[in-house]
């Protein structure tokens, strides 16, 4: 697993990415982790996307408004 995280003026960025076995982004369930994730994100302005297929490992990245 790998995590990176970066402040671009603006925003805090944030990547896990592993390469693991991956999975069907289009088949995840409704209500599980990464829709919470999603929400929690969202109500702070932010965002979240996954990106996985099946053999290929999942990354997850993420956008956050940051204040000083």
């Amino acid at each position: 697993m790998r995590l990176a995280v970066e402040l671009d003026g603006t925003h805090l960025l944030f990547t896990v990415t592993d390469d693991g076995a991956g999975f069907d982004v289009a088949g995840m369930a409704a209500g599980v982790g990464f829709d919470n994730l999603r929400d929690r994100l969202s109500a702070a302005g932010g965002t979240l996307q996954v990106r996985s297929a099946p053999g290929t490992g999942t990354s997850v990245h993420g956008r956050l408004p940051a204040r000083r």
